[in-house]
C-alpha cells in the first residue's frame, strides 16, 4: 500500500455503495493505481438524510471502523449529507471533505486530490472544482490578456489587433420600437456586449432612428453604439448623436463618409465581384481609405451564408489576415445562427473556435428570430472559451466554462432502490385522462415577459372562472391547489406535468403549448423523414432510381 500516492475512504449508505464501489474501481484503473480507494457501507440508507454529525456518531460507535478511517490521507463523504464534516476530521485525524453530490463525478474529485487542491468540508466537490477551474480560467485570461496587442481604441473600447480576447457586437432587430430597442440594447449590454449596433434597412424613419442612438446613448453604461445603415447621410447624423462605429464603409460610400472619418470607427467591406480579385480589391480599398485620412478600420471579408462557400470564406480570412497584419478583423455569425434551422448556440461555439484560431477580434450576433433572442449571451460564453482553449492548444473542455444547455456529459444518476422494494412496470401507452366534473384548466407561456398563466374553467358556473398568472411554476401549482382543493388527485398531477413543460420553455425559449411534447427525441425526427431515409438506403446500394414508387429524380417535390 505505500506505493500509492494517496490512501482514500469513501463513505457512503447501503444502497449506494455497490454503485461508488463500481466508480471507485473505475476511478483507480483511470488514475493507473496511483490511489487506494476504499468504500464502507455506514448502517444508513439515503446519506442524504444524514448529517455530518450523524456520521461522527456512527463512526464513534464502531471503534474498528475508527481505527480504519485513521490510516487514511483523506475521507470522503457524500456531497448531499447536511452540515460541516469537519467534526470527521477532528475524531479521526484525516482530512474529511465532501465529494460530488452525483458517484459520476468521482473521478475528478479524486484528480483534484491528486493536484494537491483543497475541497470542502460544506459544500459538495463539483461546487469547488468548478470554482477552482474558473479562478484557474480568470487568472490565465487576466494575464494573457494584459499581453494582447491593441490596433486603437473606440471611446476606451480596446480593439485587439488579433484575438483573444475578442470584441462582442449586438445588433437590435430592425423591426423594434424605440422603447423595445431600449431594452434590448440594455440586455444586450448585461449579457456581454461590448458594442450595441441599431441597424434598419431603407425606407427608415430617420427621426425615429436617431431616437434610438440617442436614447442608448444616454442609458447604455459603457456599451458604445454602431449605426448598419446604407444612407451615407443617416450614418454621418447617427454619428454626430452619438454613433462610434459605422457598419459598413465601402468603395461606394467612403468618400461621403470622409465627413467623420476621425469621429468613428469603420467597419471596411468589398462586396464579392467575378471580375475583380477580392484580396486585391480588400487591399486597394484600404490603402485609398487611409490616403483619404481613416485610421480606425476593421476589416469584414463577409461571412457568407450556410452551404455558399464557409471554406472559402475561411480561406479568404487567413488570406487576408497575411497580406493585411496592422489591421483587425470583423465576422457577423447572423447568417450561420439565422439562415440554418438548428440551435445556434453549436453553431456560434464552432464559429468562436475558428474565429479564435483565425484570430478575428471582433464579432457581431444578431437576434432577429425568436431562436436566436439569446445569441447575445451564448455568443459571450463561447468566445471566453475559445479565448482560454485556443492560446493553450487545449480542447475546449472542462476548463470550468461551458455551452451545455440542453444536453449534460453524463446521464442522469441510476436509481438506488432496494432490492426487496417491487417495481411495477407501466405500459407505454397513453392513458385515457379522468376529467374532473368541476371543469377543466388551460396554460398559457408568454416567453416575452417570462410568465405562465393558468385559467380555471368551470362547468356549472362561469362567474367562478379565475386565472392565476406568474413567472415560478412551483409557486403558481402550490397556490392554485391551496385555494381550490376540490381538484382530483390526476388532475392536480396534470397541472404539476404542464406547468413543468411551461417552465422549462421560460429557461429554454421553445415554444410550449398544452397538451404537446416540448421535444422529439432524435429516432421521432428521424422517423418524421422516413421517405429521405428510404431514398438515402436506395442510393447507397446502388439504386439507378433511389425513391418510393413513382419517384422521379429531378422531378418536382408532389
Amino acid at each position: 500500500m505505500s506505493d500509492y500516492r494517496l490512501r482514500i475512504a469513501i463513505l457512503t449508505s447501503r444502497r449506494a455503495y455497490p454503485i461508488i464501489k463500481e466508480e471507485a474501481e473505475k476511478t483507480a484503473i483511470s488514475l493507473k493505481e496511483a490511489v487506494a480507494i476504499d468504500v464502507y457501507a455506514l448502517p444508513i440508507d439515503i446519506a442524504g438524510f444524514l448529517s455530518a454529525d450523524g456520521i461522527a456518531k456512527i463512526i464513534l460507535s464502531n471503534k474498528a471502523l475508527l481505527e480504519k478511517l485513521r490510516s487514511y490521507d483523506y475521507i470522503l463523504i457524500p456531497g448531499n449529507v447536511k452540515g460541516d464534516v469537519e467534526a470527521i476530521t477532528k475524531i479521526t485525524g484525516a482530512k474529511c471533505f465532501k465529494a460530488s453530490s452525483e458517484p459520476g463525478l468521482l473521478l475528478p474529485v479524486i484528480e483534484e486530490l491528486l493536484r494537491g487542491g483543497e475541497l470542502s468540508t460544506v459544500l459538495p466537490a463539483e461546487e469547488i472544482i468548478r470554482e477552482n477551474l474558473l479562478e484557474n480560467a480568470y487568472r490565465y485570461l487576466e494575464e494573457s490578456w494584459r499581453k494582447t496587442k491593441i490596433a486603437f481604441t473606440i471611446d476606451g473600447l480596446k480593439i485587439p489587433l488579433r484575438s483573444p480576447p475578442f470584441v462582442l457586437a449586438a445588433e437590435i432587430p430592425y423591426s423594434l420600437d424605440v422603447e423595445d430597442a431600449i431594452e434590448y440594447g440594455l440586455r444586450f449590454e448585461e449579457e456581454g456586449a461590448d458594442i450595441v449596433v441599431v441597424g434598419g434597412s431603407s425606407p427608415l424613419d430617420e427621426e425615429r432612428f436617431l431616437s434610438k442612438i440617442r436614447r442608448l446613448g444616454d442609458e447604455l453604461r459603457q456599451a458604445i453604439i454602431g449605426v448598419d445603415v446604407d444612407s451615407p447621410k443617416l450614418i454621418i447624423k447617427s454619428v454626430k448623436e452619438g454613433a462610434r462605429l459605422v457598419l459598413t464603409m465601402t468603395p461606394q460610400n467612403y468618400i461621403a463618409l470622409s465627413e467623420i472619418k476621425k469621429e468613428a470607427a469603420f467597419v471596411a467591406s468589398v462586396f464579392p465581384s467575378n471580375t475583380i480579385d477580392e484580396i486585391e480589391a480588400y487591399t486597394s480599398f484600404l490603402s485609398k481609405a487611409k490616403n483619404t485620412g481613416f485610421e480606425n478600420i476593421i476589416v469584414d471579408p463577409l461571412l457568407s451564408t450556410p452551404s455558399h462557400g464557409i471554406i472559402n470564406t475561411m480561406n479568404k480570412y487567413s488570406a487576408l489576415m497575411e497580406r493585411l497584419p496592422d489591421y483587425p478583423f470583423f465576422a457577423c455569425y447572423g447568417n450561420y445562427t439565422e439562415l440554418a434551422d438548428v440551435d445556434p448556440h453549436g453553431v456560434i461555439a464552432l464559429l468562436s473556435f475558428m474565429s479564435a484560431e483565425l484570430g478575428i477580434s471582433v464579432i457581431m450576433v444578431t437576434a432577429d428570430s425568436w431562436k436566436t433572442h439569446e445569441s447575445v449571451g451564448e455568443a459571450w460564453i463561447a468566445l471566453q472559451m475559445a479565448s482560454l482553449s485556443i492560446p493553450r492548444k487545449s480542447n475546449p473542455h472542462n476548463i470550468g466554462l461551458d455551452l451545455l444547455l440542453y444536453r449534460s456529459k453524463k446521464p442522469s444518476p441510476r436509481p438506488i432502490i432496494d432490492e426487496s422494494i417491487r417495481i411495477l412496470k407501466i405500459p407505454d401507452e397513453k392513458q385515457s385522462p379522468q376529467l374532473d366534473k368541476w371543469g377543466y384548466i388551460t396554460v398559457w407561456v408568454d416567453n416575452n415577459n417570462e410568465e405562465i398563466t393558468v385559467c380555471l374553467h368551470h362547468y356549472d358556473d362561469k362567474s367562478r372562472d379565475l386565472c392565476y398568472r406568474g413567472k415560478n411554476a412551483e409557486n403558481l401549482y402550490k397556490t392554485i391547489l391551496r385555494n381550490h382543493s376540490y381538484f382530483s388527485l390526476e388532475h392536480a398531477a396534470y397541472l404539476g406535468y404542464e406547468l413543468a413543460k411551461a417552465n422549462i420553455s421560460l429557461i429554454t425559449g421553445k415554444s410550449y403549448v398544452q397538451d404537446r411534447e416540448l421535444f422529439e427525441d432524435i429516432r421521432t425526427k428521424i422517423r418524421s423523414y422516413e421517405k429521405l431515409r428510404i431514398i438515402k438506403e436506395k442510393w447507397a446500394r446502388g439504386d439507378s432510381n433511389p425513391g418510393p414508387p413513382g419517384y422521379q429524380p429531378g422531378a418536382p417535390p408532389s
